[in-house]
């Protein structure tokens, strides 16, 4: 979440391996061990759908194009109805695509991404409440959360200025100030307090949200600095507590399994003499 400018989109290309012209040798992306599969959806979708199709056609062909490869017999009309069903958009199967909605729209191509039999591990989706009421926005960002919980996937979305309620449905949020500033990193129920902390004031009418993202739009502002040296102290406190834990974890496991390794029956005591032992060979493998 950010102003205009604070780099929420090249951020997304970045992490989607899209975009490395903004990242100098310094810069590092860290991520669990082994792979995993990404896709990035842009804010502007209308050339990711065809008009001429329905809502159904469009899932299908997606279906069938992204599962091509897939050698075992998928059922693609199960995957389109379980999707449209997910994402809410089953009342609007047999709609042509350029009559829905923005907000039906997106989750159409949401689906779309969707019906690939190997599920992304990443979803990076740029804005997918520009442009809709505060009711259609709610919808989209509440289906997002019901498919992160049912399909295990990680979902970054990139957000100009929500209301307070779309703004508290987020699981964390993270503010870029101008420039790509960090300016906070948490869950929105703290911001709160985050800011009374800083001894940041503002109005009761105010909500925290809006006061942090009016910061976060004056790189000249009183509190930009406040905001900016906090959020690092923050995460280097972290990062300490972080490896303390695991260091003291790592002490603990040490202890409680701690034991004495006794020869089990049958083995032979590596000082005896060889001829105190039966040897046996596998013929096959003479």
């Amino acid at each position: 979440m950010g102003p205009s400018g604070s780099g929420k989109t090249t951020l997304l290309k970045c992490l989607s391996k899209q975009n490395k012209k903004t990242l100098n040798n310094e810069s590092k992306i860290y991520m669990k061990s082994g792979k995993y599969k990404t896709c990035f959806i842009v804010q502007d979708i209308s050339e990711h759908i065809l008009s001429s199709l329905t809502v159904r056609q469009t899932l299908l062909y997606a279906s069938k194009l992204k599962n091509s490869l897939i050698k075992e017999t998928l059922d693609h009309n199960l995957i389109v109805d379980s999707l449209m069903t997910e994402l809410g958009i089953d009342d609007i199967r047999h709609n042509s695509v350029d009559t829905c909605s923005g907000g039906q729209q997106k989750r159409i191509v949401i689906a779309c991404e969707l019906t690939s039999h190997i599920k992304p591990d990443l979803m990076l989706i740029d804005e997918p409440t520009s442009g809709l009421d505060s009711s259609a926005a709610q919808v989209i960002i509440s289906h997002m959360k019901q498919l992160c919980h049912k399909h295990q996937i990680t979902i970054i979305t990139s957000i100009h200025q929500p209301n307070y309620e779309l703004f508290n449905m987020f699981d964390n949020i993270y503010v870029l100030g101008k420039c790509g500033h960090d300016l906070y990193l948490g869950q929105p129920q703290h911001l709160k307090q985050y800011l009374t902390d800083l001894n940041i004031s503002y109005d009761d009418n105010q909500l925290p949200h809006e006061v942090l993202l009016k910061i976060a739009s004056d790189v000249n502002h009183n509190d930009f600095k406040t905001l900016q040296f906090y959020f690092v102290r923050h995460l280097y406190s972290v990062l300490i507590l972080e490896i303390f834990a695991y260091i003291l974890f790592s002490v603990i496991i040490k202890l409680n399994f701690k034991q004495e390794i006794t020869e089990p029956d049958g083995c032979r005591d590596p000082s005896a003499p060889i001829d105190s032992c039966n040897i046996y060979f596998n013929n096959s493998s003479r």
